[in-house]
């Protein structure tokens, strides 16, 4: 019944591994690649300090162009969570029935793992157990907060972070610096760890997020930590794959997919560290 159930998700695994790869060479920020179906190459150690190659921003699109707006797709109604001490956010940390078997892996982020904290879209587990850090509203430095007052029953095998979007409209450069820091605490607590890209926004110019993720970008690979797009997985013409807030992913659509996305980040980045 188990190998039964994790045939989807290998075959997932290898759908998505080449779309990541293709992503990554598409934005190159330095780590090196031995052609377009080779692995990934990392830029070095977590928090190591390896050098990495700077690029020059390009956006693919003009900078005052737009994407739709609003999409069509379906999110459950916001729940009530408790307030955070530390940065005044509702904030919720979900912790599984560890199964000792089982791979322990923390995701951080904001309003985007509403759904999964929640439990209205599920992760697919396989050899892993997941919990869920989700605050709402948080930029960088205040994700950063909520992981330094953390508390877990185990520390986790990897974590997976993602990026934040709340930063959006800020100076890139003091966008660049507070991502830095939230990437050193987290490294600092739990060595292992994975950046996946935010998912776009329909309601922000793409040139603008374009900016964002490149930077990001740019601070993971000089931190030697792997950073993963997503945007090409979800195009801007579907838009049920978002709901009508146009920032949102759809729990009836979207989400499914950023759920499988983030378990094979982890999954890629477990096998790396396997060997």
């Amino acid at each position: 019944m188990r190998d039964a159930l994790m045939t989807p998700i290998r075959s997932f695994s290898r759908t998505y591994s080449s779309h990541f790869i293709s992503s990554e060479q598409h934005a190159a920020e330095g780590e090196a690649f031995r052609g377009s179906q080779a692995p990934m190459e990392e830029a070095g150690p977590c928090c190591s300090g390896t050098e990495a190659k700077q690029r020059t921003p390009v956006s693919s699109v003009g900078a005052k162009a737009l994407v739709p707006g609003r999409g069509t797709g379906w999110r459950h109604r916001v729940r009530e969570w408790p307030v955070s001490t530390v940065t005044g956010r509702r904030h919720k940390l979900v912790i599984p029935s560890l199964n000792q078997d089982n791979k322990f892996v923390l995701v951080v982020g904001d309003s985007h793992l509403r759904a999964i904290a929640d439990g209205v879209v599920k992760l697919p587990e396989g050899h892993f157990s997941f919990g869920v850090m989700s605050t709402p509203g948080a930029s960088a430095s205040e994700l950063r907060a909520e992981v330094l007052k953390a508390v877990l029953p185990r520390s986790p095998e990897a974590v997976c972070i993602l990026a934040p979007s709340n930063n959006l409209g800020r100076p890139i450069a003091e966008a660049a610096a507070d991502f830095g820091q939230f990437l050193r605490t987290v490294c600092s607590r739990w060595p292992n760890v994975v950046v996946l890209d935010f998912p776009p926004r329909l309601t922000v110019e793409l040139a603008q997020q374009d900016l964002l993720r490149q930077e990001y970008h740019r601070v993971a690979a000089l931190m030697g930590i792997r950073y993963l797009s997503v945007a090409g997985h979800f195009p801007l013409s579907q838009l049920h794959l978002w709901c009508r807030d146009g920032v949102h992913l759809s729990d009836s659509d979207g989400m499914p997919v950023l759920a499988r996305l983030l378990w094979d980040a982890v999954n890629m980045r477990m096998e790396r560290t396997a060997f």
